[in-house]
């Protein structure tokens, strides 16, 4: 198979067709795409493969279903009602595109439902970002900050970011212990920034406005070693470390699957 990882997402590999290539060899490129991209966010839905290929064609997954290279399951939670991953069958052609062997739970109850929206909402940041050219990963090895680790990261200009999907709003000691964290792991040089992605304006406008304040505990030390491990003016240095914080407002981020409100 023909790996696809720098092919851009607007082009439906199935339909058009380069000079000197073959429908068939196109098909396999988007047979590729779509394993790939399950196998590393484990779990999907239609909307989202139908938006990573940048076409309308809504039966794709359905498909492949029929053809044994993945399965679908329940998820009540969400709009489209069906989430899909990755059959044994299709784990194995995976690894044959990937050249290495897979670790993938292929079994349904595997899925983590409390944090399904989570999944697929870094997946459509993850699409957003590869029509800029750009590819966010899921987090599969990263250290848990406060018991927790990012739910993706991107390169950026050769930079790693963190990316954190906040769907509902941090309070008080909760938005600061994650603030703090997020801070630490910069400092210690773990990744370059963080950027904070939600659907919700306010949401974000407020934790820009909570990171404009002082934090008095950022300069002490913890387990971990120092919060910050710069030198110079304290003050210039939190500047700096605010400048290591984005904010991107998407407001379409829950489309097609937010939950069902009953």
């Amino acid at each position: 198979m023909d790996t696809i990882e720098n092919t851009p997402a607007i082009r439906n590999p199935r339909s058009h067709l380069l000079p000197g290539q073959t429908p068939k060899r196109r098909a396999m490129e988007k047979l590729t795409m779509v394993l790939v991209w399950i196998y590393e966010w484990h779990t999907t839905v239609s909307p989202l493969i139908t938006a990573l290929l940048g076409t309308t064609e809504t039966t794709y997954l359905r498909e492949l279903e029929k053809k044994g290279y993945i399965t679908s399951f329940r998820a009540p939670s969400l709009l489209c009602g069906r989430a899909y991953m990755l059959t044994r069958d299709g784990v194995n052609a995976a690894a044959s595109v990937l050249g290495k062997e897979l670790r993938y739970s292929v079994h349904p109850s595997s899925v983590s439902h409390s944090l399904l929206k989570h999944n697929l909402s870094a997946q459509r940041f993850a699409i957003e970002a590869r029509r800029q050219g750009l590819k966010a990963v899921p987090c599969r090895d990263s250290t848990p900050i406060n018991g927790k680790i990012p739910d993706a990261f991107i390169e950026v200009q050769s930079s790693r970011f963190a990316i954190e999907i906040e769907l509902s709003r941090k309070w008080d000691s909760e938005l600061e212990q994650a603030l703090n964290g997020h801070i630490s792991a910069i400092s210690r040089g773990d990744w370059a920034g963080v950027i904070y992605v939600s659907n919700s304006a306010t949401l974000l406008k407020g934790y820009e406005e909570r990171l404009e304040l002082p934090i008095p505990d950022w300069w002490q030390s913890t387990s971990h070693g120092p919060k910050l491990w710069m030198r110079g003016d304290p003050q210039v240095v939190e500047d700096e470390m605010r400048a290591k914080f984005r904010w991107r407002h998407m407001p379409d981020l829950l489309k097609d699957f937010e939950q069902v409100k009953l």
